[in-house]
């Protein structure tokens, strides 16, 4: 069993902003048990920046990072809530990771714009406008490895 999620670092989220300005971490939690996996990590507010935001539109921005086994080839993002100008920064960079497909399902005046950038090893996914809840996001990508004879030959394309 398990002991200290921490230590693989399975999951952590880190450089969680509201309008720019970055919050201090003071507090990680984790638990694993035969039925779940909990993690949770707590940022401080400050009361200033509280009080200047109250009842105001903001932006959060936060790094999500997650080891993925490869041989899963899907990442499900399942977003419950309204958001103005949601995106996602998918990067697939450092891996063995051939291509990557993007799926959704958005409630939203405009479709969402999906951007490839570093040889397709970065994928952006984002709206500019309001989403409803309930959205989707999914990866589903396929390694070198999983390539078909015949496109292993032609370079992946």
């Amino acid at each position: 069993m398990i002991k200290d999620v921490e230590d693989l670092q399975l999951f952590k989220v880190s450089d969680v902003k509201i309008d720019g300005i970055l919050l201090k971490e003071i507090k990680k939690e984790s638990s694993i048990n035969d039925k779940s996996n909990k993690f949770c990590t707590i940022f401080e507010i400050p009361n200033e920046l509280l009080k200047e935001k109250r009842n105001k539109i903001v932006l959060i921005e936060y790094n999500l990072i997650s080891i993925i086994a490869k041989w899963e080839h899907i990442f499900f993002e399942d977003i419950r809530k309204a958001y103005s100008n949601f995106q996602i920064l998918f990067d697939i960079s450092n891996t063995d990771i051939a291509n990557c497909d993007v799926y959704y399902s958005f409630v939203s005046n405009n479709e969402p714009y999906i951007k490839k950038m570093d040889d397709g090893k970065k994928i952006l996914f984002f709206t500019d406008d309001w989403t409803l809840p309930s959205n989707m996001v999914c990866f589903v990508w396929y390694s070198n490895n999983d390539l078909p004879t015949e496109m292993k030959i032609k370079g992946g394309e």
